[in-house]
This record gives structure tokens, sequence and C-alpha cells, in this order.
């Protein structure tokens, strides 16, 4: 299951794998009394066992000074009693094989799942709100002024070059923030679905 905040069941022990794609961060909720870093490589797994015992809503901070946008690093985390995390986890559980809805296995359904994997839609918005990174809405197809006072049309070729190689054509506006290792782990394919789900955000 994949979701931006943390659920947990109260009273049973949780198992947590931490690494990071860029530099190092601190794994952190004040009320359970632990931290732990999250460094940077696959090699650098770090495991961290807690067991929340009450139920309440909590949040997820970075201990550590990770750079410009430390501040905004939080997100929520809710503790459930067991009947209501069964109940979340068959509600957002992912459809067995064979039974996805319609559209789940077209290019824009994958793409759509990817970015939610990739931690790609904590930066960009699909509704034309300002984050971290442009915004997706209707960003296909258009004009998009760059940091060095050039301009680019918005197409695959662009879009790819972005996912693989962010720090190369900077839009104006923005900061290279993006992890240069984001694409790493994904596939030419992947990367095409990505592609068709921003074209799909108009």
């Amino acid at each position: 299951i994949l979701s931006t905040e943390m659920i947990l069941p109260v009273d049973k022990q949780a198992l947590l794998i931490l690494s990071s794609t860029d530099v190092i961060h601190s794994f952190w909720v004040p009320e359970f009394r632990v931290k732990q870093d999250a460094l940077p490589g696959d090699a650098f797994e770090r495991q961290l066992r807690i067991t929340p015992d009450e139920v309440g809503e909590y949040k997820l901070r970075c201990a550590e000074l990770c750079g410009r946008q430390h501040y905004s690093m939080e997100s929520p985390v809710k503790v459930l009693s067991q009947e209501e995390f069964d109940a979340w986890v068959q509600a957002n559980a992912p459809p067995p094989p064979g039974s996805e809805g319609e559209g789940a296995n077209t290019p824009v359904g994958r793409g759509d799942k990817l970015t939610q994997q990739f931690a790609c839609r904590s930066c960009h918005s699909v509704d034309g709100s300002a984050l971290v990174g442009p915004t997706w809405k209707g960003l296909y197809g258009a004009e998009e002024q760059l940091a060095n006072g050039t301009a680019v049309l918005v197409d695959d070729a662009y879009l790819y070059e972005s996912i693989r190689d962010p720090g190369v054509k900077i839009t104006a506006g923005f900061q290279d923030l993006m992890p240069h290792t984001i694409a790493k782990d994904m596939t030419d394919e992947q990367i095409a679905d990505v592609i068709e789900f921003i074209k799909s955000v108009k």
C-alpha cells in the first residue's frame, strides 16, 4: 500500500526500513521517543522497530537539517485500533492481479501509481498549486521559461530529460532541488508511463 501518511495499529510492533534518495534525513515522531537517520544509497538501509501504545494523531518530522526545504518535511502519523487499521488496509489495498478497474493498467493509470510510489507528487501538484517544483497542471505542450533565460517546449523529450537528469534545465523561479538519483530505479518504460500521466493533467 502506498500512502503519504503513516498508518499504524496500536500495540503492534512495526519494522521501518529507512533510506534516502538524496541527503541524510532523520525519522522522528517526538511522542515515539526514538530517532533514526535515513542515509542515501541502497547499501545504507537502516531498520527501526516501534510499538505505538496509544491511539491518536501525530506528526512525523525530519530531525536532521537536510537542506532548504527541511522546514516542510513532515507527514501525518495515525495510530489506529486494530479494527480501524484492518478497515484501512482493506479500503486501500491494491486489487488482486487481473481485477484492476478500467484504466488501471493503462499508461496513464500506471504512471499515476508510479508518481505516488516515487513521491513525485510531494513536490509537483496536479491542481495548479505551487509546491517545491512546477505544477503539472497544463504543463505538457506549454512553453517553459528556464532559469538561464531561455525557453523550451514541454514535450516527451524534455520531460524524459528532466526525470533522468533533473539538474540540466531548471524552470525559472525554482531551484535545483530534485534528487538527481530519483530515476535510478526507474526503467524507460516506467518513465514513459509517468510522462503519459503528466500529459493527462490538464
